[in-house]
């Protein structure tokens, strides 16, 4: 009776894990299809996904910039996502895993929008690099000074 106990505990413990990993895309590698100033479209098998750079937004008058400077950066490429919600992401990519989310921060490709990311004070910091270096969103030109 012991050894079936334990049995059922460990075989219920081995199809929980299974399904929370396949419900849970947590990490897995992407393979980006399209990109817009922020959001990028995503696949993986036969599922295809469009998500939201978490913590990062785009100006209207930055759209296009913001867009080239991130297809320079993913177009083709495989990422990983830490999905924070449904539709809404962290972006790694390349071996050492950068976060493309403080990127287009810290280059001033957008300004930071929601403290609902894990990496929000990263985020924040990065923003304020790029405000004190006045780089893109916060150059004189783009604030018509």
């Amino acid at each position: 009776m012991k050894i079936a106990n334990t049995y059922y505990f460990l075989l219920s413990f081995v199809v929980t894990s299974a399904i929370i990993l396949n419900l849970t895309p947590l990490f897995y590698k992407w393979q980006v299809v399209s990109i817009a100033a922020d959001t990028i479209e995503v696949r993986r098998s036969n599922k295809t996904l469009k998500v939201r750079l978490c913590g990062v937004e785009v100006p209207p008058t930055f759209q296009k910039t913001s867009r080239e400077y991130l297809q320079n950066i993913l177009e083709k490429k495989s990422v990983k996502l830490s999905f924070v919600d449904n539709s809404s992401v962290e972006v790694f990519i390349g071996k050492d895993e950068k976060l493309i989310n403080k990127s287009m921060l810290m280059d001033g490709m957008a300004k930071y929008n929601s403290d609902l990311c894990p990496s929000q004070s990263i985020l924040r910091t990065a923003q304020e690099i790029a405000k004190w270096q006045k780089i893109g969103v916060w150059s004189s030109e783009s604030q018509g000074l």
